[in-house]
């Protein structure tokens, strides 16, 4: 399966926006992927359940589909630019003598 299968059977097992997937396609840039949903108004989230909505997302990206580094959400039919997860490298713990 390609990492946009993965990707949207990732998304479809979240009880929140899993419904509201539409499509996962190729984001703008490589690494990056498009995530396009209908009915699901990020910007109406509060703040502390779209952070963990976007942690939980980036946390299960990072380990599964390591080559995605950029996640972007948009709204259909609009074309709407909702939100951009970048999916960070984790730091290294260092280890202190």
């Amino acid at each position: 399966a390609s990492d946009a299968d993965g990707i949207a059977a990732l998304v479809r097992a979240n009880p929140v926006a899993g419904t509201k997937l539409r499509a996962v396609k190729a984001g703008s840039t490589p690494g990056s992927m498009r995530l396009e949903f209908s009915e699901f108004p990020m910007q109406q989230m509060p703040p502390l359940a779209k952070e963990k909505f976007l942690r939980g997302l980036e946390s299960s990206l990072r380990e599964r589909f390591p080559a995605v580094r950029r996640i972007e959400f948009v709204d259909q039919p609009s074309g709407t630019f909702m939100e951009d997860l970048e999916i960070k490298t984790p730091v290294q713990a260092s280890s202190s003598p």
